[in-house]
């Protein structure tokens, strides 16, 4: 596949030609990996993003066009080495060998300053990161579909963050270049904080990641991170590795935390109405999915307000507690064994989990070792001050986490 990117009137345009070896239909490398049909090979961003460094660029069209990509890549300028050994770490190269055509083993490495961009979502986790990391510019994508806007009530939040100069709204068709719609892969999402970054000459991205993501694999099992560390790299990922090895770091600052922790560092934005975890409903949350029911347990815990479940017994919810694993299962285990109780009609979805797993309420010291290190005293101090460490016996009913069994 060969790309070419250029900038016209104040936009910026990534475009792909596949070649022979390229696919035009592949799977999503998320959740179950959907089949999905390229049906646009020319993606624009509502931004100037001239003069960035070949590695950004190169590192967009790999987050963008991945899974379509055969056996060899022609980036728009020569890429470094760093990027192309990165991608053909054996890891990547198992499934997927790529030819670099074009490398300049003399490019000198990107470097930032100390500001941080975040990639912010709306939802929770990303707010929770905008709360304790206030000095973070944000930037929130705004999805463009056949040439409309989507609705997606956290513009408007960010757009008002933008007006103080604190923020960024991108507008980009990214999202919507195959059939179905979504990110292809998940870093996908960070590109547009990725091109803001090195526009503003930004040293971090900061994402919104947690513990289910990055230590409990959504609640089924306990993922050792710092054993993956020898094929993923320092950061114990290889999508996030990409990131660190060409200059620009990707941080998940709370991927020791719970969605307990983070909504209860939420819950004045949650309050102020700029906090959107599920879209369904005009661009809001539609109070009756899964997703709703598990944030409204958080809620309930947090602020003992004995809230009225009724409207969550419905067929949708009920068929997703009913599934083992139980999606997200580490987090109902801690609540009921922190004093909370579920509502009559979920009580007996939850007996199969432990009673007294409170490893949830605080955060894991561990991830301390997967942040920068000019980072680590910031980020500990941060999370010190907001929340307690999981203690001895809470990490060791984390490390002990395994609903397969």
């Amino acid at each position: 596949m060969k790309f070419k990117f250029y900038v016209v009137s104040g936009h910026s345009y990534l475009e792909a030609f596949f070649e022979s070896s390229d696919l035009l239909e592949s799977n999503r490398l998320e959740g179950a990996g959907v089949r999905i049909k390229n049906r646009n090979p020319l993606v624009f961003f509502d931004q100037d993003y001239s003069n960035l460094h070949p590695d950004i660029i190169g590192l967009a069209c790999l987050a963008i066009f991945y899974p379509f990509i055969g056996e060899e890549v022609t980036f728009p300028l020569p890429v470094s080495t760093r990027l192309a050994n990165s991608i053909n770490r054996q890891i990547f190269s198992k499934t997927k060998p790529l030819k670099i055509n074009n490398i300049d083993e003399k490019l000198v490495i990107y470097k930032g300053t100390e500001e941080a961009v975040m990639a912010f979502g709306g939802g929770v986790d990303s707010s929770a990161v905008r709360a304790l990391f206030p000095e973070a510019f944000i930037v929130h994508e705004a999805s463009i579909r056949e040439g409309e806007e989507v609705l997606d009530l956290t513009n408007g939040v960010v757009e008002k963050i933008q007006k103080k100069g604190k923020g960024r709204l991108v507008k980009t068709n990214s999202r919507f270049i195959s059939e179905p719609g979504g990110w292809h892969i998940w870093i996908g999402s960070i590109v547009t904080a990725l091109f803001e970054a090195a526009k503003r000459n930004a040293g971090y991205i900061y994402s919104g990641t947690i513990l289910g993501s990055a230590f409990m694999s959504n609640g089924n099992k306990y993922y050792d991170r710092h054993n993956s560390v020898k094929w993923h790299g320092e950061s114990g990922n290889y999508w996030q590795q990409l990131f660190w090895d060409i200059g620009l770091p990707l941080v998940q600052p709370l991927m020791g935390c719970s969605e307990i922790l983070t909504t209860k560092a939420t819950l004045k934005l949650i309050s102020a109405n700029e906090v959107f975890f599920c879209t369904a409903k005009e661009g809001g949350a539609c109070g009756v999915c899964a997703k709703c029911f598990r944030r409204a347990c958080i809620k309930d815990y947090l602020e003992s307000s004995n809230m009225d479940f009724s409207a969550y017994n419905n067929s949708l919810v009920n068929s997703i507690l009913d599934k083992k694993p139980t999606y997200f299962g580490h987090i109902y285990s801690s609540l009921i064994a922190s004093g909370w109780k579920p509502p009559k009609f979920a009580e007996k979805k939850f007996t199969h989990l432990p009673k007294d797993n409170t490893f949830c309420i605080g955060f894991n010291p561990e991830s301390i070792d997967f942040m920068p290190e000019k980072l680590k005293s910031k980020i500990q101090l941060i999370l010190s001050q907001n929340f307690r460490p999981m203690n001895n016996v809470e990490i060791a009913q984390m490390r002990a986490w395994d609903q397969s069994v």
